[in-house]
């Protein structure tokens, strides 16, 4: 009897130790499987963000994961966009300001307003009789 005892004894203990073993294999083959899943989206965030002109990259993808590749597709392309105004605005891509042309011919109806302003002034003391009628002949010629 102590030989069945003994024998059924060796059974258990090695069909535990088998599933234990199984359990540890299992574990270590996941723990491989989503290392390597975790590197492969790694690999594609860093891919992603140096293809819109950012460096690196990797750590988006391995730690997050799917998550990752969201935030990396997200970014703005820094190829599209310059990284400062001084670069945006050179002088070859600048755009060209041409300050407005002075109308030569003003409507004579602000010439006629200017004449009365100045009659003012002349009739205040303020501008003398050469002033009065040097501006007034100018303004006259502008019509």
């Amino acid at each position: 009897m102590d030989f069945l005892l003994a024998t059924s004894y060796r059974y258990s203990s090695s069909s535990s130790d088998s599933s234990t073993a199984a359990a540890i294999g299992m574990l270590v083959v996941y723990i491989v499987v989503a290392i390597g899943i975790r590197i492969v989206f790694g690999l594609i965030t860093k891919h992603m963000n140096e293809n819109k002109g950012y460096t690196g990259g990797f750590a988006w993808g391995f730690f997050l994961g799917l998550i990752g590749i969201i935030v990396v597709a997200c970014k703005t392309d820094l190829r599209t966009y310059p990284r400062n105004n001084a670069t945006a605005y050179s002088q070859n891509n600048a755009p060209s300001y041409t300050p407005p042309r002075a109308n030569l011919q003003q409507p004579a109806n602000d010439v006629a307003d200017r004449i009365k302003k100045l009659a003012d002034l002349h009739a205040q003391g303020i501008l003398s009789d050469e002033e009065f009628e040097t501006k007034k002949a100018e303004l006259l010629s502008k019509m």
